[in-house]
């Protein structure tokens, strides 16, 4: 499997995937109105990794902001995830938010308790 590397737009993330090193990372925002060709392609390449995942699987969230229908496509992300946690690989979750930002915090908390997965939060300053 190859890389996924999808360069942030105006209302969309910065998506990196490198299988070799078992390293995903979802940054900046997310508005989208219809998120679902945007992360269609991220589906089906973790969906390529979890044939053959790392022992640890390293998965960063260093959102600023999404959206309600973004969020509905990260939690697939997280349950993608999730799965692969129970049946092959062990998945770290780190999650950035802005320390001054308690609703994100807040929300990545009830991201964490849907997907089943333990979450990582690190507060710090994201541009």
């Amino acid at each position: 499997m190859s890389n996924l590397y999808l360069a942030a737009g105006k209302n969309s993330p910065e998506v990196k995937l490198n299988p070799d090193d078992g390293y995903f990372e979802l940054s900046g925002v997310s508005l989208l109105e219809n998120p679902t060709s945007f992360y269609e392609n991220i589906y089906l390449a973790i969906s390529d990794y979890g044939q053959s995942p790392k022992p640890l699987t390293s998965v960063n969230f260093k959102l600023r902001y999404f959206n309600t229908s973004s969020s509905k496509a990260i939690l697939k992300v997280l349950i993608m995830f999730a799965d692969l946690h129970k049946r092959l690989t062990r998945v770290k979750v780190n999650w950035y938010y802005d320390a001054d930002d308690e609703d994100m915090h807040d929300t990545a908390k009830d991201l964490e308790s849907i997907s089943g997965l333990e979450f990582n939060y690190i507060a710090v300053r994201l541009e």
